[in-house]
């Protein structure tokens, strides 16, 4: 978790090969368990996404694709609508749109004023339920 952010403070401070290497190097750590912090994987490969979209990296699309595989894979709603996002920023037709559907749910401020930024709308849904 901590290399995420040195990587993003690399990033910060201009060093963009070094975050990426930093980047890659956590998700290495992060799997080489038995049993991987399958989440941490998650949320390295979204800082990989952020900072390959600002920067152009080869490897963009690439990390978009393990991202959506790993967080729909597992469950992580969360992830998956944030590599949906990436998605869109790549212009992968559909993915604003499946975003904001699959973030309806999600009870996330962050996440909200993400999909705000974008084309695609969310309308959370309520609950109607009688005492």
């Amino acid at each position: 978790m901590s290399a995420r952010g040195l990587g993003l403070v690399a990033e910060a401070a201009g060093e963009t090969e070094r975050a990426f290497e930093i980047l890659s190097d956590a998700r290495t750590r992060s799997n080489r368990l038995a049993d991987p912090y399958v989440w941490l994987d998650g949320y390295i490969l979204d800082a990989q996404c952020e900072l390959g979209l600002r920067h152009g990296h080869a490897d963009t699309k690439l990390w978009v694709e393990a991202m959506r595989k790993l967080a729909s894979r597992t469950g992580m709603k969360e992830l998956t609508v944030r590599s949906l996002l990436h998605g869109a920023a790549l212009g992968n037709e559909g993915d604003a749109a499946a975003a904001a559907l699959l973030a309806a749910d999600i009870e996330c401020p962050s996440l909200r004023l993400q999909l705000g930024a974008g084309s695609a709308e969310v309308t959370p849904q309520t609950s109607t339920q009688s005492a």
